[in-house]
């Protein structure tokens, strides 16, 4: 009776510590070196049995964790090219007794993570700036605005649409997207700022045309006025 009691304490001290050692190691970015480290003083080895992405490939097998001293143990793990939750899975010698360990991480396109709360913030900022945008778009096409009145509000459409776009490339980067989505919005992102300047220069030369035009008009009347031409 009391080697049972004893095996099923051991059993549960062994669950426990295995359930205590599934702790997340961070989120990094794409493509850079992971650093995978693990406790353990009293073990003499501490092997990583897999490292695998979403749980469908196994990118490394039965590898040494180097020992740095104070019981810590680490392996710089650099295969980060593919977006996801990678699975890490070891063992080591606890007190003499062979017991193992699982960890994971994130790798997404900028190594930051989006906690639940920024993500409805996030979300808002893009629904306020693509209403601020369809708003302005709208007064583009009244047919009551003037010239340059229509195009500034039209810039100013492109520059909310431009805003919304860009927290939506940063929403997707943080939340494991696609790596093809990710790349179609980096590619939309800069042909769009392109555009964005060029139509902001335009429009500020036209602008400047314009106050020139009502300085001399203006100028012109007062000199007519002065002669009494008017």
């Amino acid at each position: 009776m009391k080697k049972i009691i004893l095996t099923l304490i051991f059993g549960i001290f062994l669950i426990s510590l295995a359930s205590a050692s599934l702790g997340s190691i961070g989120t990094f970015k794409q493509n850079e070196c992971v650093i995978i480290s693990q406790t353990c003083a009293s073990c003499s080895y501490v092997n990583i049995s897999s490292v695998s992405c979403n749980n469908d490939s196994n990118l490394i097998s039965n590898v040494e964790m180097e020992n740095f001293g104070n019981g810590e143990w680490r392996y710089e793990f650099c295969n980060t090219s593919a977006l996801g939750r990678y699975d890490v899975k070891g063992m080591g010698d606890i007190n003499g007794v062979d017991s193992s360990f699982a960890t994971y991480f994130h790798i997404t396109h900028s190594g930051g993570s989006l906690e639940e709360g920024a993500t409805g913030i996030l979300i808002m900022g893009i629904i306020f700036m693509l209403v601020v945008g369809s708003l302005c778009l709208l007064g583009f096409f009244r047919k009551d605005q003037n010239f340059q009145a229509k195009w500034t509000l039209f810039l100013m459409s492109f520059l909310f649409f431009l805003a919304g776009a860009n927290l939506i490339s940063a929403l997707i980067g943080d939340t494991l997207a696609n790596p093809k989505v990710i790349s179609f919005f980096d590619s939309l992102m800069a042909i769009s700022f392109i555009l964005f300047w060029f139509a902001f220069g335009l429009l500020a030369v036209m602008w400047i045309l314009t106050m020139i035009q009502t300085l001399l008009f203006k100028k012109t009347q007062r000199n007519m006025e002065k002669y009494g031409a008017i």
